[in-house]
């Protein structure tokens, strides 16, 4: 048996990025801890593959000793999503000019909210979320960001 977990059905992989920063393996289906290493900056993040969503997208923010003021900022910022149409992840981007605390929430067309993708401080510059939306049905669903004064909403369509 541990012969088995341990040793033919551990998924253990590297793989180094392509030109687009891109990166694939093949895995079975089920959880796995991905870590992403870029100079002495890394990023670790839980993910389920499953049927419905055998594709994921981790983000390490360019990281270095010393600020570039010109890479920062200059205002509050939410993209529309990507890929939109979905099915069933996007990517949503946004931009902080100043470290604030950030709420991201997801709503359904009756103003109900189904999810909430970020809610907790946030350093300057840019960052993205993707929403898995593989429990939730077909429709347009409205994004909305609030970092201090700046609130922003958008709409997303999700389409099976």
């Amino acid at each position: 048996y541990k012969d088995l977990v341990f040793g033919e059905w551990w998924t253990k992989e590297q793989r180094q990025t392509d030109s687009l920063g891109a990166a694939g393996a093949r895995a079975f289906l089920g959880d796995y801890e991905i870590t992403v290493t870029l100079g002495d900056a890394a990023k670790t993040e839980n993910i389920t593959l499953n049927k419905a969503a055998g594709v994921f997208e981790i983000t390490l923010d360019k990281t270095t000793g010393v600020s570039d003021a010109e890479d920062l900022p200059a205002k509050f910022a939410l993209e529309q999503n990507y890929p939109n149409p979905f099915n069933p992840t996007t990517t949503i981007r946004y931009e902080l000019p100043q470290a604030d605390f950030v709420t991201l929430k997801v709503f359904d067309l009756q103003g109900r909210e189904v999810v909430t993708l970020v809610n907790e401080s946030k350093a300057t510059g840019t960052h993205t979320v993707t929403f898995n939306a593989l429990n939730v049905a077909s429709g347009v669903y409205v994004y909305r960001i609030q970092a201090g004064a700046f609130q922003v909403s958008r709409k997303m369509v999700l389409m099976r």
